[in-house]
């Protein structure tokens, strides 16, 4: 399983604090500022990723509606997300959609860094 991470956020904070972190931990890691742009890199290098860290609300397209568009195209991604929101309501519909990786908004990022580790074991 690749080491790489797609950090997927709004936030710049959140994306450049995770993306340094994980880097420090070993891992490489890419980031897209909402799901449109996600979406391009994941159609192109999906096998790429071993872990997507996922907002669920974003502008323009959102982590559910990304889930939801490969989804559509029977891929399922769902194995490889970590989903990440403030919003308990779309934490719900992530497990609903099948996304058993949780990381409720704001964490801690020594435990965001231990699910993440668990996902590679």
């Amino acid at each position: 399983m690749s080491k790489s991470i797609l950090v997927v956020d709004d936030n710049w904070v959140t994306r450049s604090t995770l993306q340094e972190a994980l880097e420090d931990e070993g891992y490489e890691v890419d980031t897209a500022s909402d799901g449109l742009i996600a979406w391009k890199k994941l159609t192109l290098h999906l096998a790429c990723y071993g872990v997507i860290l996922l907002d669920l609300t974003m502008p323009r397209m959102g982590g559910l509606q990304l889930v939801e568009a490969f989804q559509a195209q029977e891929e399922p991604i769902t194995r490889l997300v970590i989903a990440m929101s403030a919003d308990c309501h779309a934490l719900q519909q992530a497990k609903a959609l099948g996304i058993r990786h949780i990381l409720p908004k704001p964490f801690d990022l020594e435990i965001a860094l231990a699910l993440i580790a668990t996902c590679f074991d």
